[in-house]
């Protein structure tokens, strides 16, 4: 799921059959509450949040490509952005999750608008239906604790479906220092500047099942939301993805 394109998917869809691995393809988009044409910020004075879309078959994967490419053409504002008209008229094929403390709805919670949170949240499970996913994750990080504890209560009290998610940057723990050397070339820096752009403490490696659940324990998320990456890879059809030769 990368930021705000697509344009990486055939080419990890590709590696993934090769490799004989289950391909899931999606993007974490950039989301507007307001009309996406509307070049301003919104009355919390951000410009864009996100929304993570996943293709469950090649509709899915289809109705992806219109929301990224219309993200570019008529939301353009600092970000290619989409908006709930998009999400509304091309959600066929598509799950969503709420995404990670970039969501409006985290962001909510963190002003103390719990009561915004749970509307909107409730919105786009109306949306999407039983393809929507209210989305926690593991940093140690005070925010997130927050974040993650509204979400859970949300989700019991809609009876909606949570989904563990590690954010992922690179493949292993131990490849941390190599990111953060790779930040630093992207940016122009270097590693004893005390202002370099930086993840900091967080781990944004492909998490083991071990490592996700030992951690979940100590916030209080349920088995549930872990056992649930499997329910939401059991209703990808992946097969299907690129069937029609791109000529359709």
């Amino acid at each position: 799921t990368d930021h705000g394109n697509v344009s990486g998917t055939y080419k990890f869809y590709q590696e993934c059959m090769k490799e004989k691995i289950q391909p899931i393809l999606g993007m974490e988009a950039y989301y507007t509450v307001n009309d996406r044409s509307a070049r301003e910020v919104d009355e919390l004075e951000e410009k864009y949040y996100h929304i993570v879309l996943l293709a469950q078959n090649n509709i899915g994967l289809k109705n992806l490509f219109k929301i990224s490419s219309k993200a570019y053409s008529e939301g353009m504002y600092f970000k290619p952005r989409c908006d709930d008209q998009l999400l509304i008229e091309y959600n066929e094929g598509l799950m969503a999750t709420s995404a990670c403390l970039g969501s409006r709805a985290s962001q909510l919670i963190l002003r103390n608008e719990t009561d915004a949170a749970e509307r909107l949240i409730v919105h786009h499970a109306a949306i999407f239906k039983d393809r929507f996913f209210i989305e926690v994750q593991l940093h140690q990080d005070r925010s997130q604790e927050i974040v993650n504890k509204e979400l859970i209560r949300i989700a019991k009290k809609y009876n909606l479906p949570l989904i563990l998610t590690n954010d992922c940057h690179y493949f292993n723990e131990n490849d941390k220092l190599l990111h953060e050397q790779a930040l630093c070339m992207q940016t122009g820096d270097v590693m004893s500047s005390e202002k370099r752009f930086s993840f900091g403490e967080i781990d944004v490696h492909v998490g083991t099942h071990d490592w996700m659940w030992e951690r979940a324990q100590r916030q209080g998320i349920p088995y549930e939301a872990i056992a649930n990456t499997n329910f939401v890879a059991n209703m990808v059809n992946h097969k299907t993805y690129f069937e029609d030769k791109w000529n359709k």
